[in-house]
């Protein structure tokens, strides 16, 4: 009995592997899932401050949304300074001065320097804004609030 017990697991494993190797709606949500490394940048900007230029990006990836800030080399090249991902994976928008925008800054804590704001939705389906300082100095990204 366990051999015909083993025999019919295998049979049931094999017919749904095969269902997921076979049917085209699968096979394309499997493939964007697990093979997907193509990275869309959602937004950007560029930034110059203290002497130096910053492009910053907003984009999704297999991962979910993240946060990127490059800084212009003196030989013309952006290099990665900070990375940070966020916790939501859906984009969302913000109306900002009668625009509607995915990515901005905005001197939220009036220290004259505008933190990088990032609006999102959650996995409830909730609004959020996520606020990001960025340290010219360290080159660093310091997450300041997610409300």
């Amino acid at each position: 009995t366990i051999d015909m017990k083993l025999a019919a697991a295998l049979f049931i494993f094999s017919l749904l592997f095969s269902f997921f190797v076979i049917s085209p709606s699968i096979k394309s949500i499997t493939h964007k899932y697990f093979l997907q490394t193509e990275r869309k940048i959602l937004s950007q900007m560029t930034v110059d401050r203290a002497g130096s230029t910053y492009k910053i990006l907003k984009l999704k990836d297999v991962k979910g949304l993240a946060l990127e800030v490059y800084k212009l080399t003196e030989e013309g090249l952006y290099e990665l300074a900070d990375r940070e991902e966020l916790t939501d994976t859906k984009d969302a928008y913000y109306v900002f001065n009668d625009k509607k925008l995915n990515l901005f800054l905005k001197d939220l804590d009036d220290d004259k320097f505008p933190e990088i704001v990032l609006p999102s939705i959650d996995k409830n389906m909730a609004a959020r804004l996520n606020v990001y300082s960025f340290d010219i100095y360290t080159g660093k990204l310091n997450k300041e609030s997610r409300h």
